[in-house]
């Protein structure tokens, strides 16, 4: 009950803190570069969320065709993902979330420190042993056998 509430009240002060972030930088080095600096922020996020984003994309094709489940590739993604989304979010303290989720060494230390445990449930279709049928054509199938049976 602890947690909810604790991620509910750190999402309210975000926005909070980071205003007081732009004002802190604006203040040191000028408006003009603290905008320029997020929008590089928000360009880099895309930059690398396309090529992180396509490389665990083929990481996870190819545990797939292996036969493996994809946990840690599935996992991988959805960190990757948030950093990508924390870059492109305007803010300093979010900026620098983001770019800490991108380093492989910090998504593994955040699953060991959060205890997240992944289930990923495979489902496999086709191949030589499965017939895609829907149910009135099984019943039609079934009685045509019966039919020639006899």
């Amino acid at each position: 009950m602890l947690l909810p509430a604790l991620i509910a009240l750190s999402l309210l002060a975000l926005p909070i803190v980071e205003i007081a972030m732009f004002i802190v930088v604006g203040s040191y080095i000028g408006v003009l570069p603290t905008i320029g600096l997020i929008l590089a922020s928000s360009i880099a996020g895309v930059m690398l969320l396309r090529l992180q984003g396509l490389g665990n994309l083929a990481r996870l094709r190819s545990a797939m065709e292996r036969g493996d489940t994809p946990t840690g590739e599935v996992a991988d993604g959805a960190m990757i993902l948030l950093a990508g989304l924390l870059l492109i979010t305007p803010g300093f303290i979010t900026g620098a979330l983001g770019l800490l989720l991108f380093i492989p060494q910090v998504r593994k230390m955040f699953w060991k420190l959060a205890g997240f445990r992944l289930a990923v449930v495979a489902t496999r279709r086709g191949g030589p042993n499965v017939v895609d049928l829907d149910r009135n054509e099984y019943y039609r199938e079934t009685r045509r056998q019966i039919d020639h049976d006899d």
